[in-house]
Formats: structure tokens, C-alpha cells, sequence
């Protein structure tokens, strides 16, 4: 993470993060990080506040609301489930983990690192 200086009467301005999906998880990450690294941040920034909307937090991609949210069709006029993956919940599993490998680098660890997977950081 690195600061801009934007002059003296931003130095102790509040911190907002917030994000989106895969955005909203790396806000996350970031929050997590600070809390961790207090150094990090400049002197007199403080974290405010963080937006979070739909928020990617599991990287491993195993919770039962993927299985349970991935599909359904109330009716034929409406649709309802994940606007992306509109195959049967199981092979929409195997999609988001394939993405979430991707997101990662690859690296399989990450997808329980309380940091990578927010989900996985406790309530601490």
C-alpha cells in the first residue's frame, strides 16, 4: 500500500474503502491487512469506513449459497441466480473456483488465507 501526500489538510482525512464483488473482497483484504500492519498507514489516518456491496469472501468457493443461489427459475418471465453463471449449481462451483484459481495467481493456499479469503479471517 502506498499514500499520496495531497498537502496539509488531508493528513488526517478518514479512510473509506469500499468495493464491489471481487472489489468488495479486496477491500476487505485491505482492512484486514491495516488491522494487522497498523504501520501501514500514515500518522492521523484512520480507517472510517467500508462499503461493502455483494462482497467475493470465499475464495474456496464451498459455502452452501453457492450451491442454493446459483440457479432457480421462479417462473418464465423472471430469473433469478447469478447473472454470469447460468449453468446447474454444481458445474457454477467448479466456474467460480476455476476464477477464484485465477484470481490468486494459481496459488491454492490462498483460497483459505484469512487475508485472500476473508472468510476465512475469524471474527477477531
Amino acid at each position: 500500500l502506498q499514500f499520496e501526500d495531497c498537502g496539509p489538510e488531508q493528513r488526517h482525512a478518514p479512510l473509506f474503502l469500499g468495493g464491489d464483488s471481487a472489489g468488495g473482497g479486496t477491500a476487505l483484504s485491505v482492512v484486514l491487512t491495516l488491522k494487522q500492519k497498523l504501520d501501514l498507514l500514515p500518522a492521523g489516518i484512520t480507517i472510517a469506513g467500508v462499503v461493502l456491496f455483494s462482497p467475493w469472501t470465499n475464495l474456496n468457493c464451498n459455502t452452501p449459497s453457492y450451491y442454493s443461489n446459483a440457479f432457480s427459475e421462479p417462473s418464465k418471465d423472471v430469473f433469478a441466480g447469478d447473472v454470469v453463471f447460468h449453468g446447474p449449481p454444481g458445474s457454477n462451483m467448479i466456474r467460480y473456483k476455476r476464477n477464484a484459481l485465477d484470481y490468486v495467481g494459481g496459488n491454492t493456499s490462498l483460497l483459505t488465507d484469512p487475508i485472500a479469503s476473508p472468510m476465512h479471517a475469524g471474527a477477531k
